[in-house]
């Protein structure tokens, strides 16, 4: 969530006095408690409320990277090898050979880790759907998702896994 200052405000020093205390870890632990928003501030824990919809990131840092490929495990064993590339003696072979030799247990782990997170989240999303439907009075046998993108990866990572396809 983002906020503003108004420029033309004759209570900066308040605003800014507000702000400060909103991003607190007190502050934001308020906010969160009454609003059931997932906390933005580190250190601050969900509402009971909110805490069943929680992402499980487990390890899964967000964004596409070369280096993190897919999950830190393999991230930091690619930088890890580094040396291998420019250190002294080494070279794109020697990176290459310590990154063959390392590089598909590491995946086959992230891919796991982010499966397991996967199942977990969708079973909140599932929990949201059939929600909305008993609210909503729907009859329908099998609710819609409230996305679809976190079930298709948990098969894209189960195809990988299952046709080893990290090495």
């Amino acid at each position: 969530m983002s906020f503003f200052i108004n420029q033309q405000t004759k209570h900066r020093a308040q605003v800014i006095d507000f702000l400060q205390f909103l991003s607190s870890q007190e502050g934001s632990q308020m906010f969160t408690n009454i609003s059931h928003w997932q906390p933005a501030t580190v250190g601050v824990k969900p509402s009971h409320f909110a805490a069943q919809f929680t992402q499980v990131t487990d390890g899964i840092p967000p964004g596409p990277s070369f280096i993190n490929l897919s999950g830190n495990d393999t991230g930091m064993f690619m930088r890890s090898e580094l040396g291998a590339l420019w250190g002294i003696g080494g070279g794109v072979e020697a990176y290459k050979a310590a990154v063959k030799a390392g590089l598909p247990s590491r995946m086959r782990e992230d891919y796991g880790r982010e499966e397991r997170a996967s199942r977990l989240n969708v079973g909140n999303e599932d929990l949201i759907a059939v929600a909305r439907q008993q609210l909503a009075g729907e009859t329908a046998s099998v609710p819609s998702l409230a996305t679809v993108a976190n079930e298709a990866k948990i098969y894209q990572i189960r195809d990988v896994l299952a046709n080893d396809r990290t090495r």
